[in-house]
Order: structure tokens, then sequence, then C-alpha cells
């Protein structure tokens, strides 16, 4: 489920990519570096461009410092420095730098031959070598330009795949049928906060509690067992039929979800339907009463890929209040969806309580 953000990250680079050949910024070379790449080396290519920006770096100090010399005329020097550049540039497919180095070496080469006649009394030469000094200095601008967009997109497009990588590698589906138990931090408020531990006693999944406010209760968050974040739902307002969305990580403005959670029907309201946006898009359906911990989410061949239980003490064989329960996975479900849809019917189910305190369950038969 939440490898779908793996996709859209894979999407996004691609694009990234495809611009920055179609502007000229790259040539097949970067590409020709990709390959390279390979799992005993997953770092290589911004480890290569890393060094590459740093070396740049030297060397555009270097330029300009012997630019801002009006005195400067060893433009041999500076030619050196331009043929590491192209050199460097070629390498790693920084093609439109390569060409911004071509023209900034021919204005230099123009300076050169300039300087070599400007020892002359006529001040026809000396005139000419200040023309062509002032064009390598704008010909440094734009190769310092050229260089920062460079730079900027290629530490976009290494942060995307890093992203990509992470949201590939946070992975909560299981080989074999798995046994959580969710308990809520907090009794008082709905939504106030769950742990959720495996059969070990291990901390799995976390949500924070941030205590009565309302306003807090419009978006939850949950994370993996260090901290970060996997999920966000978020109440969509206004909505008919109590629509809540999920989006993966940490919900940032003009995000995307990628799925949405309702009421099958206003009136009887014996479901909740659940649908997964993509390509293709995926349904489930919520049955049962998540009041009485007792529910279950079916997928669109009708056959169950998670449950919600009461939870028995193993020793005592009492069953536990309603605050700690049971979360049944299936086998290939991801146990990361299946919580952030318990969060979505803790949400709804603290919504439901009447004036009069009675509650009226979202997926209970009407």
């Amino acid at each position: 489920m939440l490898g779908l953000g793996a996709d859209r990250l894979r999407a996004d680079m691609n694009r990234l990519l495809a611009m920055l050949f179609h502007q000229g910024v790259l040539d097949e070379q970067f590409l020709q570096l990709q390959q390279l790449q390979d799992e005993s080396s997953p770092n290589f290519v911004s480890e290569v461009v890393n060094i590459y920006f740093h070396e740049s770096e030297k060397l555009l100090r270097n330029l300009r410092e012997l630019l801002m010399d009006r005195e400067f005329s060893d433009y041999k020097k500076m030619g050196t420095h331009l043929n590491q550049f192209m050199g460097s540039s070629s390498s790693i497919g920084a093609k439109r730098i390569r060409n911004v180095c071509v023209a900034f070496r021919a204005a230099s080469e123009h300076n050169n031959r300039a300087g070599s006649v400007s020892q002359s009394p006529f001040t026809f030469f000396s005139s000419f070598s200040l023309i062509t000094h002032d064009a390598c200095l704008r010909a440094l601008e734009v190769l310092e330009h050229e260089y920062c967009y460079l730079k900027n997109k290629l530490h976009e497009l290494f942060q995307i795949e890093q992203q990509r990588v992470l949201a590939a590698g946070v992975r909560f589906v299981f080989d074999q049928e798995t046994l959580l138990t969710v308990s809520k931090t907090c009794l008082f408020f709905p939504g106030d906060g769950f742990t959720v531990y495996d059969c070990k006693g291990q901390l799995v999944f976390r949500v924070d509690s941030y205590g009565p406010d309302p306003r807090d209760r419009s978006e939850v968050v949950l994370m993996d067992a260090h901290g970060r974040c996997l999920l966000t739902v978020r109440r969509k307002r206004p909505s008919l039929h109590q629509r809540w969305e999920g989006f993966e990580g940490e919900r940032t403005d003009g995000q995307k979800p990628i799925f949405s959670v309702r009421r099958s029907s206003i009136i009887g309201r014996s479901s909740m339907t659940v649908e997964v946006y993509g390509d293709p898009g995926e349904e489930y359906q919520i049955e049962g009463s998540f009041a009485q911990r007792c529910c279950t989410i079916f997928n669109a061949e009708k056959v169950s890929v998670a449950e919600i239980r009461r939870k028995v003490d193993a020793s005592t064989h009492v069953v536990l209040g309603k605050d700690v329960f049971s979360l049944c996975i299936k086998p290939g479900f991801d146990g990361a969806f299946a919580m952030g849809l318990v969060l979505v019917l803790d949400q709804i189910n603290g919504d439901d309580y009447g004036d009069d305190g009675i509650e009226m369950d979202p997926t209970a038969e009407g």
C-alpha cells in the first residue's frame, strides 16, 4: 500500500530528468553514470556528483580570483582551469556547463592573443584587452549561474531518490498472518493516542497523544517505532459522507491523498468504503462494529485482509477492555495501511457520540 508513494516518487524523478534532458542541461553520459549504480554501490551517482561539485567550486573560485585582478594577463592558466572544468563536466553529463566552458575558453583565448600585443604603445590593443576581459567576466557569471542551476536540480533529484528508497523500504507487509496488539494511550478522548505491539512485545507503531482539542483530532499521524511518519489521516471538510483521507508520510500542503474512507450510505451506515488511488486503484469494505472491536476489512473479492477483534488475555482467558484490542493482518496486506484505517474508524467512532451519550457505531448494521 505505502509503495504507491515510491511509484509516485519514481515518476517525479523521471519527469525531472526528462526536463533536464529537454533543456540540454544533461546528456546521455549521465544515464551511463546511473547504469554503474547497483546494490553494492547504491549511492554511486550522488557520490561522484558530489566530488564534481567540490572540485567545480574550487575551479570557480580560482577563475573569479584571476578575473578580479584587472592586471591579470595569464589567460593560459585560465584556459587550464576551464579545460579541467570541461573534462569533469563531460564525465558526469553536464552538457550545458561544458558548452559554457567552451565559449568561456574562446573568450579567454581572445584575451590571451590581445594580451600578447597589448604591450604595444597603441591604445587600440589596450582597449581591446579590456573588452575581452569584460567578456570573460560575463562568461564567468553565466558559468556560475549554470553551475548553481545544475547543483540545485541534481540535489533535488537525489532528495527524491532518497525519499523513493525510503518509501519502498518502509513496508509492513507480512508473509504470514500476524497478530498485533493495539492499546489506547489515553482513555478519556477518542483518537487521543495508540501504541501497537507485535507478539514479542516489540513496538511497531505509535500515535502520540496531543490532548482533547478537537482541532488536533482533524489530523492524526501514524509513526513507526522510531518516530518516523508513515501515514497521515485527515478529515475532509466539508464532506456529506464524513470522508477521511490518507496521505503517505507527514502531510504537506498540496499533497495528494493515497486513499479515502467514507460511509457507504448515510441511512443505515451499514459499512465503510475504502478507495485506494492508483493505477489501477483498489477498493475495500469495512464491515462490523468497531465500537465493539469486532469488524473486518474485505478486499474487492470479499476476501478478509484484516480483522479487528477483542483482546483475550492468554493466561486468564479473560476478554480485556475495549481500550486494548487485536489487529489481525492477513499475509500480503500492509499493516501500516490497516492501522491507518483503525485510526479513521476510531476518529469516526469518537464523532458518533450523540448528545444523550448513546454511541452510534459507524459500521454497525442499521
